[in-house]
């Protein structure tokens, strides 16, 4: 089964540099139990970003819920050029549909490092 994405990101640094990145059509989705998980590692300018995310399945729809550290209901793991940055990342994640493939957003920012925007559509092909 191929799972396609739509996968936006907006990143922004403390020096006002920013990129967007669109990805579709890459495997990203992976489901655990009753979680969902997703990794993300791209390069931009000079640095390689990762960002891996977990989230219970059934979250409530439209309401943002805050990221947490392990055993939460969502959390973020960070990193900028291979350093771990954070596995608590601040911010929240807000889906419009759970389940097995999941459309929604998620906003965290490390300080002093980066801060990110990110809108996801996971699909069944």
């Amino acid at each position: 089964m191929l799972v396609l994405a739509m996968f936006k990101c907006f990143w922004r640094f403390p020096g006002g540099e920013h990129f967007t990145v669109s990805i579709r059509g890459r495997e990203f989705l992976q489901h655990s139990g009753e979680n969902f998980h997703f990794k993300f590692f791209q390069y931009l300018g000079s640095n390689e970003f990762y960002v891996g995310s977990t989230f219970y399945k059934n979250l409530q729809l439209n309401v943002p819920h805050e990221l947490g550290g392990p055993g939460s209901v969502a959390g973020v793991h960070l990193e900028l050029d291979g350093i771990d940055n954070s596995r608590r990342a601040k911010g929240f994640v807000c889906l419009e549909r759970g389940g097995d493939y999941p459309k929604g957003v998620i906003f965290c920012a490390e300080e002093k490092a980066f801060s990110l925007i990110a809108m996801f559509d996971f699909k069944n092909n």
